[in-house]
C-alpha cells in the first residue's frame, strides 16, 4: 500500500462557483443593508443595516480561501538541520 500525504485536491470549478456565490451575496447584502438604512425607521435601520454589512464583511474575508491558485503552505521541519563541517 502506498502512503499518501495529507493533500487536498480542490476543483477549480467548485472554487470558482463558491467565489462567485460569495461575491454576489456580498453585493446583495450591501444593497439590502443600504436600503434598510434608508427606508426603515431609525432604531431598526441601524440594527438591520449593521447586521447585513457585518455578514457581508465576514463573507469578504472568506473569499481569499476560494482562490483556485493558492498554494498550500510548506511544511516546517520538526528537527534541526545538521551542521556541515566540523
Amino acid at each position: 500500500m502506498r502512503k499518501t500525504e495529507d493533500v487536498r485536491h480542490r476543483s477549480i470549478g467548485a472554487l470558482l462557483v463558491l467565489r462567485v456565490l460569495l461575491v454576489s451575496n456580498v453585493v446583495l447584502l450591501t444593497a439590502v443593508g443600504g436600503l434598510c438604512f434608508v427606508y426603515y425607521e431609525r432604531p431598526e435601520a441601524y440594527v438591520f443595516a449593521g447586521s447585513a454589512w457585518f455578514v457581508a464583511a465576514v463573507l469578504v474575508s472568506l473569499v481569499r480561501f476560494t482562490d483556485p491558485y493558492r498554494q498550500p503552505h510548506p511544511k516546517r521541519r520538526t528537527t534541526q538541520p545538521r551542521r556541515q563541517g566540523g
